[in-house]
C-alpha cells in the first residue's frame, strides 16, 4: 500500500504558533509512514526589510522538503499558478492548508485540481477580519471536507459571525510534550547573571499587534515603580519589534527587559520564569499556555479566544480583561 502523502499549505514559514506546530508533529506523521511536503506562500510574507527568523532550516533538517512560491502583493497571481502546478505534479491524497490566504487559495485549488480531501485550519477568533474576509470564510468554506479549530471560540465565531455550517468545523485541541519539560534544566539565570532574588516575568510569542505586548509594557513599567527585584524576559521575534523596544526606552524600562529573540530552548527558558504572562488582544489558544503549564511556571493571561477554556480564574492562573493594563499590574 502507498503511503498516504499530505501538502501542509501555510502562508509563511516564520516562527509563529502554527509552522512551530508543524515542526513538531510532521516529523511524527513521517514515522507513521506519511508522506509530507510544506508549501509556503513566501519564507516570510511582508516587507522584503524584515528581521524575523524563518523555520525552513529546521524543516529541511527534519528532512521535511519545503516549496516555497516566494510570493509578494505583486507576484501573488503568478505564485497562485504554480500553486495550482505544484498540486498536479504531487497529486496529494490530502491537501492541509493554514491560516486564512492559504485557507481561501487552498479550498479553491484543491478542488479544482481535484484533490481527494481539503483541510483547513483555523486557529484564532481573527477579530482583524472585515466584511469581505467573511464572505470569502463563509463562502469557500463548503469546498473544504472539514475545518479543524483549536478552541471552542474560535469554533463558535465561525459558526456565528462566519455562518459556516458546525457540520463542517471539528475541534482539537493541541498539546505539548510534558517530558521535552520535565528532562530540561533552567539555564536563563545563568546565561544573564539573573539572581536567584530577583522574578522573573516571562512572555513567549511573535512580537505582533495582536498580541498587545505595549499593554505588557505598560503593566511592567507600572509594577517596577513598586518592585525593584524583577525582569521582563520577551522571547521572540515579529513586526513590532522596533515599536516596542522604543516604548520600552521611553518608559524608561529598557534596562529591565532582555529582548531574547526566538529561541529553540522555550523549554529550559520557561524553567526560570516565575510568572508566565499572556497580554493578547485576540487569540485562538495559544500553545505557550500549554508549554507554561508543563513547565509548571504561575499563568497570568487575558480572558481572550480559547483562553478561559483551559485556564480557570484563580484555579490554575489567573485571567484579567484584555487592554486592562492596570488589572495586568494588579
Amino acid at each position: 500500500m502507498n503511503a498516504t502523502s499530505i501538502l501542509h499549505f501555510i502562508t509563511d514559514l516564520r516562527c509563529g504558533g502554527e509552522a512551530k506546530l508543524l515542526l513538531s508533529f510532521l516529523p511524527e506523521f513521517e514515522r507513521a509512514g506519511m508522506r509530507n511536503t510544506v508549501c509556503c506562500l513566501a519564507p516570510i510574507l511582508g516587507a522584503q526589510t524584515t528581521t524575523e527568523t524563518n523555520l525552513i532550516p529546521d524543516f529541511e533538517k527534519a528532512g521535511i522538503p519545503v516549496v516555497s512560491l516566494n510570493a509578494t502583493r505583486a507576484t501573488m497571481p503568478i505564485a497562485i499558478v504554480r500553486l495550482f502546478g505544484l498540486l498536479h505534479r504531487h497529486r496529494p491524497d490530502i491537501l492541509h492548508t493554514y491560516l486564512f490566504h492559504p485557507n481561501i487559495l487552498g479550498r479553491v485549488l484543491g478542488r479544482t485540481a481535484g484533490i481527494p480531501i481539503v483541510v483547513s485550519s483555523i486557529v484564532s477568533v481573527d477579530d482583524w477580519k472585515k466584511h469581505h474576509h467573511v464572505l470569502l470564510e463563509r463562502y469557500t468554506a463548503p469546498l473544504a471536507d472539514n475545518i479543524l479549530v483549536n478552541a471552542k471560540a474560535v469554533r463558535e465565531r465561525l459558526i456565528t459571525r462566519d455562518r459556516i455550517s458546525k457540520t463542517k468545523v471539528s475541534l482539537s485541541y493541541n498539546g505539548v510534550k510534558i517530558e521535552d519539560f520535565e528532562s530540561v534544566n533552567s539555564t536563563l539565570r545563568q546565561e544573564h547573571k539573573i539572581s536567584s532574588s530577583t522574578k522573573i516575568i516571562g512572555a513567549v510569542c511573535r512580537l505582533h499587534k495582536a498580541k498587545a505586548l505595549d499593554k505588557l509594557l505598560f503593566a511592567f513599567s507600572n509594577l517596577s515603580r513598586h518592585f525593584r527585584d524583577v525582569v521582563l524576559v520577551i522571547v521572540g521575534d515579529g513586526p513590532e519589534q522596533n515599536a516596542l523596544t522604543l516604548l520600552a526606552d521611553q518608559l524608561g524600562i529598557s534596562d529591565r527587559i532582555l529582548w531574547v529573540g526566538v529561541r529553540d530552548n522555550v523549554a529550559a527558558l520557561m524553567k526560570d520564569f516565575d510568572i508566565f504572562v499572556v497580554s493578547s488582544a485576540w487569540e485562538g489558544l495559544p500553545g505557550t499556555l500549554f508549554e507554561a503549564m508543563a513547565a509548571r511556571v504561575p499563568i497570568v493571561a487575558t480572558r481572550v479566544g480559547g483562553i478561559p477554556e483551559v485556564i480557570q480564574n484563580r484555579v490554575n492562573g489567573i485571567l484579567v480583561e484584555p487592554n486592562a493594563e492596570g488589572e495586568l499590574t494588579r
